[in-house]
């Protein structure tokens, strides 16, 4: 592990060494958290900006450290796009603040109002009781796509304090992924609102949002990020097969044996999602898809 204060210090230096010398002809730059936050940002402005993105596909949100070369866009950034609710930013933001106080931070997750965790239908399995609601916060908010218009508001508004030249192209390009996003949400409404069984199986509580939005059970295997004990997969075992649950999903970064003997026992339907992909618009259509074909599969007694 780098030392704090060497990964901080290399940043501050290759800003006082580089910085000075950009280019007048140089794009603005910005900073974000996600693959799916560049996205959207090139969705509205993409050619007039770079952006500098902290957490690549399978990286860890809680121990990930940034690069130098990270750290030298974070000093020359004019903001930062937080989810909000991930360990990297609660533990790497202050920092980041620090090497470049006039950095305007905007906290995302702030522009919504999100529900009481224990409104959103997600069961958790344990060795003290056979099920219960959990109080965690996935911090997954941008698998909702109501959200997402929010936070897609909010970054063109920025955008246009960055770049107001090009006010009108930005307005325009975000009233048109807007209704994109109207777009997707009525196809996975539209997908989903004729099951009949509606419960869905995962590692790792990364559907939270998606869930509650679609009106899905989402059902956790792993507590606290530890596997489930004997007993309990035993338990999971029986309840996939009583109440037929057509699939389980894994995020790419988890290793597939971890649910190597479900699949086994089972011959449950395993799908590998990538949450923090680029593409955001096809992961979500993907775990949809993922879904109904699971359903009708079951349904067909396929």
């Amino acid at each position: 592990m780098k030392p704090l204060f060497l990964t901080i210090t290399s940043g501050i230096l290759l800003f006082i060494t580089t910085g000075c010398n950009r280019g007048i002809d140089e794009k603005p730059i910005i900073s974000v958290t996600l693959l799916p936050q560049k996205y959207w940002i090139d969705q509205l402005a993409g050619e007039y900006i770079e952006t500098n993105v902290m957490l690549q596909n399978g990286d860890n949100h809680e121990t990930y450290e940034p690069t130098p070369e990270q750290m030298r866009k974070i000093a020359l950034s004019s903001h930062y796009f937080s989810i909000g609710l991930l360990g990297f930013e609660k533990a790497w933001l202050p920092r980041m603040k620090s090497s470049n106080p006039k950095m305007k931070i905007i906290n995302l997750s702030e522009t919504i109002e999100l529900p009481h965790i224990e409104s959103v239908p997600c069961s958790h399995h344990d060795d003290s009781d056979h099920t219960h609601h959990h109080r965690h916060i996935d911090p997954h908010l941008w698998l909702e796509p109501s959200m997402v218009k929010s936070f897609v508001s909010t970054i063109a508004q920025e955008l246009v304090t960055i770049l107001p030249e090009q006010k009108n192209t930005i307005m325009s390009r975000k009233q048109r992924f807007m209704n994109e996003i109207d777009s997707i949400d009525s196809y996975i409404q539209q997908s989903l609102q004729s099951l009949e069984n509606r419960k869905i199986l995962i590692f790792h509580p990364a559907l939270t949002w998606y869930a509650y939005r679609y009106n899905i059970e989402q059902i956790v295997i792993e507590t606290d990020g530890k596997e489930p004990s004997p007993a309990k997969l035993k338990e999971i075992i029986d309840q996939i097969k009583t109440e037929n649950i057509d699939c389980i999903f894994i995020q790419n970064e988890f290793p597939f044996e971890r649910i190597h003997a479900l699949a086994e026992a089972t011959g449950i339907v395993v799908v590998q999602i990538n949450p923090m992909n680029y593409d955001w618009k096809s992961t979500l259509i993907e775990v949809t898809n993922h879904i109904k074909l699971a359903k009708k599969n079951r349904e067909n007694g396929e």
